[in-house]
């Protein structure tokens, strides 16, 4: 017989252990929800970009319950999640202008890319806001142009 016998649900201990529990359950729901909180507040805020630290944009923050609730851990692993997000959209953006400029950019396929070649392009597509987009992480920028006219 696998049941609890009823003398052990009726004690104080039970009692005691079941309120802990429940108190438990609704503290991880509780974080739960102010991390989703923080989440939204991340992806509301137009000063969070790619390549900024959380540092950076914590006074936007500050006041808020979601974030000043937060463990340090939790909000910046967090905002490294949100970054790993905004860097992968403003490389798949870049990518996208590259492949829009493929016109312009046909020019500079003639195998090796010098520096000038490189300036050139950036001074044709430094007002595109995807171009922008990557202003912080520059050296994805180097590393992704060179690649697409290679």
């Amino acid at each position: 017989d696998e049941r609890i016998p009823l003398d052990l649900l009726e004690g104080n201990e039970a009692e005691n252990r079941f309120r802990d529990h429940v108190n438990s359950l609704r503290a991880a729901q509780r974080k739960a929800e102010l991390r989703k909180q923080f989440e939204q507040l991340l992806s509301d805020n137009h000063q969070v970009c790619a390549g900024k630290s959380l540092s950076e944009v914590a006074i936007f923050f500050l006041g808020r319950e979601c974030f000043s609730s937060l463990s340090e851990h939790d909000k910046q692993a967090i905002y490294e999640s949100h970054q790993r997000d905004l860097r992968d959209r403003a490389r798949r953006d870049f990518q996208e202008l590259l492949l829009e400029q493929s016109a312009y950019l046909s020019a500079y396929r003639h195998g090796q890319v010098t520096t000038e070649d490189l300036q050139d392009i950036d001074a044709r597509l430094l007002h595109e806001p995807r171009y922008r987009g990557l202003a912080r992480l520059e050296e994805d920028r180097r590393v992704i142009l060179p690649n697409h006219l290679g």
